[in-house]
């Protein structure tokens, strides 16, 4: 119960592009090699805004995927929605920015296999193209 309310205490509200966010400066930390890890460790003196949030001047479209990784320790399963390319290679672009070294590897894992997967679909459609033509000159 300690804990909880130590956590609590050490609430940081976050502007991220005009979108506000609450979390702890535990998950903040989570990550030592980020760039919010440093940010948020007290080595810097960091201006707020006038109603006490930080602001970071970035598209806080997907921060919120950000912010749960780093509270999972992990991506968990189903918990990337997107199955469009661009909003990943965007989350991935988020995650570099903010310096989230297996964010960003399994992110461009994810983007490989779909690259792959489109691959194998070209391949295998050009070779059924290819199949219909034989049949078609073979008819005639």
């Amino acid at each position: 119960m300690a804990e909880m309310n130590k956590i609590q205490d050490n609430r940081i509200k976050l502007d991220i592009g005009g979108i506000q966010f609450t979390t702890s400066l535990l998950t903040l930390r989570k990550d030592m090699t980020s760039m919010l890890a440093a940010m948020f460790s007290g080595r810097h003196l960091l201006k707020t805004e006038n109603d006490g949030s930080y602001f970071i001047d970035r598209d806080g479209t997907h921060f919120r995927y950000i912010l749960n990784y780093l509270r999972d320790g992990g991506l968990k399963e189903g918990t990337l929605p997107m199955t469009n390319e661009t909003a990943l290679k965007e989350l991935l672009i988020e995650a570099e920015y903010y310096q989230l070294i297996d964010l960003i590897d399994c992110l461009q894992n994810i983007l490989q296999k779909k690259e792959d997967k489109y691959t194998n679909e070209k391949e295998t459609e050009n070779v059924k193209d290819e199949e219909k033509e034989k049949e078609t000159e073979t008819i005639e």
